[in-house]
């Protein structure tokens, strides 16, 4: 009996360390390097302080990290490669929710370009609150902002399942799964990414579980190569609307532009009308002034010099009478 416990004990403290360094290479194999970074970033963690990201820092099981306006990052774990865009949101799962043989993403928002290894079964998952894109190995972008979500993928087959019902497509090289999330994604979650990353990183759960009731319409919908997407027509259809009512407006605007037009050309008529015939009347009036003004001008200087002061002595003996006759009293 004492032989079968000192087994026991000596084998347990053999496998002791074997067990410790599977968790320690495990939790390595899931941990992120970040290289190039251009902007500024952050990593958060439950119960830690936000960490300034710098190049060479680790991101770790159970860590979120979170870029900012005009920020640019990359990482790496092994051969995995992933550009990271701005305003981008996204964790590695705890260690116990992770599997061996499954890297495994969480992608809140933003933007992320993935480059991953290529193996003879699925070994790399991005899970979004909307859907989830499991590969080989292949490049493809995940983007996600409040109106749309999308997997677009550059190389290989990307098999996206729709996380909220049971449809799924396998999107190929040139293609793109598209959903239209407005009606699921909830206001206060947007509303305090917004506001602060720490609020952000609080609300993840919330949206994670998928507690939207309009999530059983959302649905995918599979782009195919050269075909224009689903926000693209969106914006379109936006545009049309915008530049048939600007056609309206400008109808609108042409007719008030001839309408004044032609009032302004009535009024303009009647005005050309009298002022025609008001010069009509002053020369009417001044034509005989004037003849007579040429004729006195063709008479001798002298003649014209005693004219003028009979009209003068004339003028002033008839004011002389009128002064004597009505106010002289």
């Amino acid at each position: 009996m004492r032989a079968i416990i000192l087994f026991a004990i000596m084998l347990f403290f053999s496998l002791a360390p074997v067990a410790q360094g599977q968790e320690k290479q495990h939790f390595q194999l899931d941990s992120w390097k970040i290289g190039k970074i251009s902007g500024a970033a952050r990593i958060e963690a439950p119960g830690h302080e936000a960490m300034v990201i710098t190049k060479g820092r680790v991101l770790f099981p159970g860590q979120t990290l979170m870029t900012g306006h005009r920020t640019r990052l990359q990482m790496t774990n092994g051969k995995q490669r992933l550009q990271v865009g701005s305003n981008t949101v996204l964790s590695l799962p705890p260690l116990h929710q992770q599997k061996a043989d499954m890297t495994i993403i969480r992608q809140l928002t933003g933007t992320v370009t993935f480059s991953i290894d290529k193996k003879n079964k699925k070994h790399f998952k991005v899970e979004t609150p909307y859907m989830v894109a499991a590969v080989k190995g292949t490049e493809f972008t995940v983007s996600i902002d409040p109106a749309w979500a999308n997997v677009r993928v550059h190389k290989g087959i990307v098999e996206v399942r729709n996380s909220l019902n049971d449809e799924a497509f396998d999107v190929t090289a040139g293609q793109a799964a598209a959903m239209n999330v407005a009606g699921l994604r909830g206001k206060d979650w947007f509303a305090s990414r917004s506001a602060s990353p720490e609020r952000a990183a609080s609300a993840t759960p919330a949206l994670l579980s998928r507690s939207s009731p309009a999530s059983a319409t959302a649905r995918l919908t599979l782009v195919a190569r050269g075909e224009e997407s689903p926000e693209k027509r969106a914006l379109l259809r936006q545009q049309t609307e915008r530049e048939g009512s600007s056609n309206i407006l400008g109808l609108i605007g042409g007719a008030g532009a001839s309408l004044l037009a032609a009032v302004f050309g009535f009024f303009g008529a009647i005005a050309n009308a009298i002022y025609g015939w008001l010069s009509s009347l002053i020369v009417a009036v001044l034509s005989p002034l004037l003849d007579r003004a040429e004729g006195f001008a063709a008479l001798d200087h002298w003649v014209r010099v005693v004219m003028i002061g009979l009209a003068a002595g004339l003028l002033l003996g008839a004011g002389s009478l009128y002064y004597f006759l009505f106010h002289r009293r």
